[in-house]
């Protein structure tokens, strides 16, 4: 048994939200920096969208790529890649300046709270394996 088959897709996914997460709060962490910078734009992560398409992709019936040069014929979680794009804002001061700082606080407390929902599931997860490998030599 190889080590990716000892964790289920729960966990992949898992640990892939809290690579998304922890990206996001750079991004934020990032434009919070820059508050006084004139000329900045708020920047923005964005992955919900595509972790959505491969969880219903998931549940389909797979396909099977038959030669090297096909199509990719569906995207796994662990594809999934973020994107950083400009926040659309018309907030922009006189220094043109588009960070918000409400705006940025609630999205990093959302962020945090997310990030930490998916630690405590990974850990429960892990628990379970730890009892599992416990009990089950007794």
């Amino acid at each position: 048994m190889t080590v990716n088959r000892l964790f289920d897709n729960t966990t992949n996914l898992l640990a892939k939200v809290m690579a998304l997460r922890a990206r996001k709060a750079e991004v934020i962490s990032s434009n919070i920096a820059n508050i006084d910078t004139p000329g900045y734009k708020a920047r923005q992560v964005t992955f919900m969208d595509q972790l959505q398409d491969a969880l219903v992709e998931s549940d389909r019936l797979p396909l099977v790529k038959t030669h090297k040069v096909h199509l990719p014929v569906s995207r796994t979680i662990t594809e999934i890649e973020s994107s950083i794009q400009a926040q659309e804002s018309s907030l922009a001061g006189f220094d043109r300046n588009t960070v918000d700082l409400d705006h940025e606080m609630a999205a990093l407390a959302e962020n945090s709270l997310n990030y930490n929902a998916a630690v405590q599931m990974l850990h429960k997860k892990l628990n379970i394996l730890k009892n599992a490998i416990v009990e089950g030599g007794k």
